[in-house]
């Protein structure tokens, strides 16, 4: 952080602290979303439209991002296949 010009009005001072605020919170930023990615959630149920209005709800209400499945057994692969942390949830339809 550069200190600010001491021939600058208090207002171009003011101005530029806050730049480099701004700044830093993006590099802050873009260095914790490589230790907490965003949150997944994995839907899986056979009722299209059912599963379409959950995961609008769950991404506008709460920003995660949904993967659907509509079938149980490519749902359950991508289950299988995922890593740690790969979803932080997975809500299925158990009669399915």
């Amino acid at each position: 952080m550069t200190p600010p010009d001491s021939g600058a009005t208090v207002l171009q001072r003011y101005e530029e602290v806050h730049r480099q605020r701004d700044a830093a919170l993006e590099v802050l930023k873009a260095r914790l979303a490589l230790f907490r990615p965003e949150p997944r959630v994995l839907l899986i149920d056979d009722n299209l439209s059912l599963v379409c209005s959950i995961a609008q709800l769950l991404e506008r209400e709460t920003g995660v991002t949904t993967v659907i499945e509509t079938d149980a057994e490519r749902g359950l692969r991508i289950a299988q296949e995922a890593g740690p942390g790969d979803f932080a949830a997975a809500m299925l339809d158990l009669y399915l």
